[in-house]
């Protein structure tokens, strides 16, 4: 679908809208009316906070009743389906050549005509594909040249603790993914980098399942060392799937024992799936913590 909006200004204004409390941010802004609203994917989380999920993906929701023209992940069935009662939507996805935008063999796609290649992209992992694709969404909704969103998305600079790589030493590659407050997010970063992985998870869990962290471990992690409030739920979850895991003391145990297990070709990385607020000020601290850590390593 192609839909370009009205040249009414010149600027605009990009805003993170999230439901972190109930009855906050979009239900506390009926009147907020996006120029366009991105959705771009929707997993258990603040289930502490929320009725159940089903009301904390209703709030998500909202973004898309107001905004003027909307653009949905089309591989997340929660988004699509509400996504679907909506005219003025733009369409992405990692493998449906039907959408408007799509990724074929790496390479960012809109009706065949290929856009960007993800090698280009500052971030590891696939998922990060889906970001890119909703950016030459939105980008192209507001009249900006293909060629001028590419050479963006080249120039990028990922904030910090977003799969980011920390170093390497030995082969193996140490990646700060602190940012991976939620089992969504964490799933995500896993099944986005292929290769072996020490997973370093751990914190606040905020009423989660573990179940669905623990499958995603099943192919590629080889083991998932914990710490952390919640620590003992997480475990049982890992134990009861069959993953290799052992519980820690702190996140500076979690990295020497990594640096211990890890073998070339492998990747250690903290992506807790846990809020970090029992034992650091926010995820940001904790990231630092752990590339501080690793730094040390790196340079003995």
């Amino acid at each position: 679908m192609s839909v370009k909006l009205p040249s009414e200004t010149i600027f605009y204004v990009a805003i993170s809208v999230c439901p972190y409390y109930k009855h906050c941010h979009l239900e506390r802004a009926p009147t907020l009316r996006p120029a366009i609203g991105v959705w771009l994917n929707v997993s258990p989380d603040h289930l502490d906070r929320y009725d159940s999920y089903d009301d904390y993906v209703a709030t998500k929701a909202k973004i898309f009743a107001q905004s003027k023209v909307i653009i949905a992940n089309a591989d997340d069935k929660q988004v699509k389906n509400y996504a679907k009662p909506y005219h003025h939507c733009v369409w992405f996805a990692r493998s449906n050549e039907q959408a408007d935008y799509y990724l074929c063999n790496g390479e960012v796609m809109s009706r065949g005509k290929r856009l960007f290649s993800m090698t280009d992209f500052a971030q590891i992992g696939t998922h990060n594909a889906d970001n890119v694709m909703a950016v030459f969404a939105t980008a192209a909704l507001l009249g900006v040249d293909e060629k001028v969103t590419a050479k963006a998305c080249q120039a990028f600079i990922p904030l910090p603790c977003r799969t980011a790589i920390v170093g390497e030493r030995h082969g193996v590659t140490f990646v700060n993914d602190s940012k991976g407050t939620n089992i969504g997010a964490t799933v995500a970063a896993i099944n986005g980098i292929d290769r072996p992985m020490i997973l370093l998870v751990g914190g606040q869990g905020k009423g989660q399942n573990f179940s669905e962290l623990a499958s995603a471990c099943q192919q590629r992690v080889k083991q998932v060392l914990i710490f952390g409030q919640d620590s003992e739920i997480i475990n049982k979850a890992m134990v009861k799937n069959n993953i290799p895991c052992r519980q820690v003391n702190d996140l500076p145990a979690a990295v020497n024992a990594a640096i211990k297990s890890a073998q070339p070709g492998d990747v250690v990385m903290l992506s807790p799936a846990c809020a970090s607020f029992d034992m650091f000020a926010n995820y940001l601290v904790r990231g630092a913590a752990f590339e501080q850590l690793v730094k040390e390593y790196l340079d003995e």
